[in-house]
């Protein structure tokens, strides 16, 4: 039995098109009538075929190069694509993939009056669709010339009434205190966390946990009055004092400017080059783990100090001492020459143990041994007429499963060995290039350590490469 996968789209814009659900219904009819086995259904919801942003659509085209089946049936042409230079490059794509496509709708079996058929179908497709997006824009642009929501997330603070903005009260006081708070420099954390207990909530419905919302907020023009619609580069709207504002002109520019030289400290580069960035940890006295993050200040001489500083309880620590502690743990124990070749020996092994954990090649192959029986099973059961959606349903998400075992059994079986030899050369490189200069110090602590973390009176050190003794404990504060 040949066997296909299927693709289905429905697009937005208000086409009166076929829904997802009637696609799919006709493909399970065609392939039951053309005694072909449907393994699985590509599905985007509101994407355009004129475009490449379909992400099912670009995950097919890509599994089509290492999935076995046959065919890859659409209802119609148009489905597939709008536009007759794409259509040929992804065909060409499945042809040479080994894939053949159907359409449910029309006939293109290959024959010469099937390409005929094709290439007229296809221009009429394209056209269609350059109509159509020659009127949306239009409707758009009359709608913005009215401004009028054009679709998209309606924004916190408003709801839409007969497609104006109308300012909804109890949001529209959470957008005023994000801008108050902010003025009187509060973080995007305080400002959520008194959102949350004021029992404000997002347009959905849920606790404000995201700083990119406040931060998304804050920059909208909208809030002042503005009426601001990008469309491209080269399709930019904007309509002053057009929208009843909930922030004041004054309250907005001022946050902006905050905002802009907040921005010009951030993107100043440290002149300090912080050893163990990203991978510093502390221990706070309640017994909770947090990440600590490059801080500086100067003493009482002017002398400049840099620091890593906990991010939950302010403790810090010296960054120089702590990052000759760290190089001189990674001298005096893993690369100290008793010890070395036992690092060695371990990280090898740990690479290694693939091969030596119950085998996962095998145990995936026995797994698609049982799910190949399964579906022999189904078909067996089909062939003498028990046809059932539940049935199709099952077989369908069988031959799915088994693909995904298949595809994870290949990328094992094209895993290479790493030699001891090679294990052996990465230790003493990095042994070398460790007493060299900071960028190099910086690189061997970030590719042999995990996470370190610090204590008022010890530090762990969690290794990268290894699963046996990952944790080193020592202690010396000094």
């Amino acid at each position: 039995m040949k066997t296909a996968v299927a693709y289905v789209r429905f697009s937005s814009a208000g086409q009166r098109e076929e829904s997802i659900q009637a696609q799919k219904r006709a493909i399970d009819a065609y392939c039951i009538q053309n005694n072909i086995k449907l393994i699985k259904t590509y599905e985007d919801h509101a994407k355009s075929a004129t475009t490449d942003n379909r992400p099912q659509f670009l995950k097919l085209i890509k599994e089509s190069r290492y999935k076995e089946y046959d065919y890859v049936i659409v209802h119609k042409l148009d489905r597939f694509a709008r536009n007759r230079y794409d259509s040929a490059s992804y065909k060409l794509k499945l042809k040479k993939n080994g894939k053949q496509l159907l359409s449910v709708l029309e006939n293109i079996d290959g024959s010469p009056e099937s390409i005929i058929m094709e290439s007229v179908l296809e221009g009429m497709a394209e056209y269609y669709s350059a109509n159509l997006s020659r009127e949306v824009k239009k409707g758009i642009d009359e709608n913005m010339r009215n401004y009028k929501f054009i679709g998209g997330n309606v924004p916190y603070g408003y709801d839409i009434v007969d497609g104006q903005y109308t300012i909804n009260e109890q949001e529209a006081k959470g957008v005023q205190k994000i801008f108050e708070m902010y003025l009187l420099h509060y973080t995007y954390a305080d400002i959520m966390k008194y959102l949350n207990t004021n029992g404000f909530r997002t347009k959905t419905g849920n606790k404000f946990a995201n700083n990119s919302v406040i931060y998304s907020i804050l920059k909208r023009r909208l809030y002042k009055g503005d009426y601001v619609k990008n469309l491209g580069k080269e399709r930019e709207f904007i309509a002053e004092n057009v929208i009843d504002p909930i922030i004041d002109s004054k309250t907005f520019e001022e946050v902006q400017e905050i905002m802009k030289v907040k921005q010009i400290r951030s993107s100043k580069k440290s002149d300090y080059d912080y050893l163990l960035s990203g991978i510093i940890y502390h221990k706070c006295e309640d017994g909770t783990i947090h990440k600590m993050i490059g801080s500086s200040g100067r003493g009482k001489g002017g002398r400049k100090y840099y620091y890593y500083k906990c991010k939950h309880c302010n403790t810090w620590e010296r960054a120089d001492r702590l990052e000759k502690q760290i190089c001189e743990f990674l001298t005096d124990v893993i690369f100290y020459k008793n010890n070395i070749e036992q690092f060695i020996q371990a990280t090898y092994q740990s690479i290694n143990d693939f091969t030596e954990d119950n085998n996962e090649k095998e145990v995936l192959e026995n797994k698609i041994k049982e799910i190949t029986k399964e579906i022999d099973q189904y078909s067996k059961a089909i062939a003498k007429g028990l046809i059932s959606d539940q049935i199709i349903e099952k077989v369908n998400s069988l031959e799915q499963q088994k693909q995904e075992l298949k595809f994870n059994l290949s990328k094992i079986s094209d895993k290479e060995r790493v030699t001891l030899d090679e294990v052996r050369e990465y230790f003493y490189v990095n042994k070398t290039n460790l007493f060299k200069d900071r960028k190099h110090q910086k690189k061997v602590i970030q590719t042999l350590i995990k996470k370190i973390v610090a204590s008022n009176t010890q530090v762990n050190v969690e290794l990268s490469t290894l699963k046996a003794c990952s944790l080193t404990t020592f202690s010396g504060r000094g």
